[in-house]
């Protein structure tokens, strides 16, 4: 390398590291003006737990009454409730109210007075809307409790355009319906058919369990997906293949088993129609 050339790259490096050194810099101000903030917050927030803390607030949520103190609510740090009453935007001597559920809004107030809670009492459907309230009102530490109680299932979808007849759609396309057992609601896609799925989060799982769609069987065949390929991902980059779906699907719940994988992601992949009712994994032992 002539004089010149390593010249040019000696200050080709010198100005990547400067460049890197500005951006952690700015990183590292930035991190500690957070946390700033988060502390004046908390100092706040305990200056009202000491002059207000036993003051009572009422909900209503659709109808049903709920009472509970504003150091109570205080004790979620950085959720709905924190900010609320930190921001003094709203007037805690009038009743709130709040559109969500009121069975698994009661978990909630009980969960920030006693900070204990036991996930094993709810079945699948009552962890699923209890997570929703959770998210609500952004309460962090209990959501990770439900999660890591809860089973998998699936929250988001991606699909080819649903297939059409008579210029209506065969199925309902939810992926809430593919986290239910009924075989007449689903996803049903045209070839070349693909089904994109997000579980809600990472897990192991060494089985899927799947069943096909068969409500309009007139418009409709409940094998359509025979064959079809299923792969697993952690990123939706990386695909590595766990089987195929097995004949006999439409007619009833199939059991595909491989060894045990870690993954985010399915995709449901075919060269043919693909139609869905019903899919789960689970790490059966």
């Amino acid at each position: 390398m002539d004089g010149e050339k390593l010249k040019s790259t000696f200050f080709e490096i010198k100005e990547r590291i400067e460049n890197l050194e500005e951006r952690l810099t700015e990183e590292i101000k930035e991190l500690h003006e957070n946390n700033e903030k988060l502390n004046r917050l908390e100092e706040q927030a305990n200056e009202i737990k000491a002059t207000k803390g036993k003051q009572r607030v009422r909900f209503n949520i659709y109808g049903k009454r709920f009472t509970t103190t504003i150091e109570t609510l205080l004790s979620a740090r950085d959720s709905l409730f924190y900010h609320m009453i930190l921001s003094n935007e709203e007037d805690l001597n009038e009743e709130l109210f709040f559109e969500v559920d009121p069975v698994m809004f009661s978990y909630v107030l009980d969960y920030l007075r006693t900070r204990v809670i036991n996930t094993k009492r709810f079945n699948h459907d009552e962890l699923r809307r209890l997570i929703k309230v959770a998210e609500f009102f952004g309460i962090v530490d209990l959501l990770e409790l439900l999660e890591g109680g809860c089973n998998p299932y699936f929250v988001k979808m991606e699909c080819k355009e649903p297939h059409l007849k008579g210029g209506k759609q065969v199925a309902s396309n939810y992926v809430e319906d593919l986290n239910d057992p009924s075989p007449l609601t689903g996803t049903c896609v045209s070839t070349p058919a693909w089904i994109l799925l997000e579980l809600n989060k990472e897990c192991e799982f060494n089985t899927i369990y799947v069943q096909g769609y068969s409500k309009n069987v007139s418009d409709w065949a409940p094998e359509n997906g025979v064959n079809a390929t299923i792969k697993v991902s952690l990123d939706k980059n990386k695909w590595s293949t766990f089987g195929t779906i097995p004949s006999g699907f439409g007619t009833g719940l199939k059991t595909i088993s491989s060894t045990k994988t870690k993954a985010k992601f399915l995709k449901i992949e075919g060269s043919i129609n693909l139609g869905i009712s019903y899919i789960k994994v689970e790490n059966k032992i």
